[in-house]
């Protein structure tokens, strides 16, 4: 019966800790690329301006 309570709360912890990371893993993914974006939306403004000040 114990085996059986130890086996069940080990499998609930494990499941838990893959949803975790799961979740985590896309969380920081999620915001790399929404850095990215910035940066290059900025990078763009940026060359746009110093295109338009050449002309």
């Amino acid at each position: 019966m114990k085996l059986i309570l130890f086996l069940g709360i080990s499998i609930v912890f494990s499941i838990g800790f893959v949803v975790g990371a799961t979740w985590n893993y896309i969380h920081t993914t999620n915001k790399q690329i929404e850095r990215i974006d910035r940066y290059l939306e900025e990078e763009t403004r940026k060359f746009k301006e110093r295109r338009e000040g050449n002309k």
